[in-house]
């Protein structure tokens, strides 16, 4: 087996460490430094992030009605980053080094998912998610997965805006495991309540637009 390795790390990147390959084919993911991201995310230069999720449509500027109904100047769809695996990994490994001490991570369906998945399969954390209603066959089940109620969990979801969905998994998980915290890509930094447990972020739209003024 020692003898093929050469021959993996040849045939696909996945079998050898070649991020400094990636990072100097791709200007996008070259300013993102492994080492500062793996000290604290807060060091990586996110300018090329917003560049990049400009380019794809994640983040885009114009007339726009959220689901609360308020209107904003900026829309943001980290749906989109589901195409886009590259980019979805960069913020999944930010996102990692958020979580701290736990046993698993929830999915927020369906924003959470894509990110979420990375994290458990390249982190080999268990993950579990929540259904948008029970189910009305089979196990009736709302939460997918193999938790414990000593579990320290933390939820994952895309973009927090008024804090409700993260509110609405936290109501329906909390008598199931121990959460401890949430984990978003973009918090737009419009909740009207206190959250019950910490949520930490990757960037805010305040964050955003300090980029667009520079």
């Amino acid at each position: 087996n020692s003898e093929l390795d050469p021959v993996f790390c040849e045939l696909d990147p996945v079998f050898c460490e070649l991020d400094p390959v990636f990072c100097e084919l791709d200007p996008v993911f070259s300013e993102l430094d492994p080492v500062f991201c793996d000290l604290d995310p807060v060091f990586c230069d996110l300018d090329p992030v917003f560049c990049e999720l400009e380019r794809i449509g994640c983040i885009q500027n114009g007339d726009f009605t959220l689901k609360s109904g308020a209107k904003s100047s900026h829309y943001f769809d980290m749906r989109l980053l589901i195409s886009q695996p590259m980019l979805l990994s960069q913020i999944g490994d930010m996102i990692y080094y958020m979580l701290g001490d736990v046993d698993l991570i929830c999915a927020i369906p369906h924003g959470g998912m894509p990110v979420a998945a990375y994290i458990s399969t390249k982190y080999n954390i268990p993950l579990i998610f929540i259904r948008d209603k029970v189910k009305e066959y089979g196990s009736q089940k709302q939460i997918e997965g193999v938790f414990k109620s000593s579990d320290k969990c933390v939820l994952i979801d895309d973009v927090m805006t008024s804090g409700g969905s993260i509110m609405d998994a936290y109501n329906i998980i909390r008598d199931k495991v121990n959460v401890v915290g949430a984990c978003v890509i973009m918090d737009r930094l419009e909740t009207s309540t206190e959250m019950p447990i910490p949520v930490r972020h990757v960037f805010t739209k305040n964050d955003y637009i300090q980029y667009q003024k520079k």
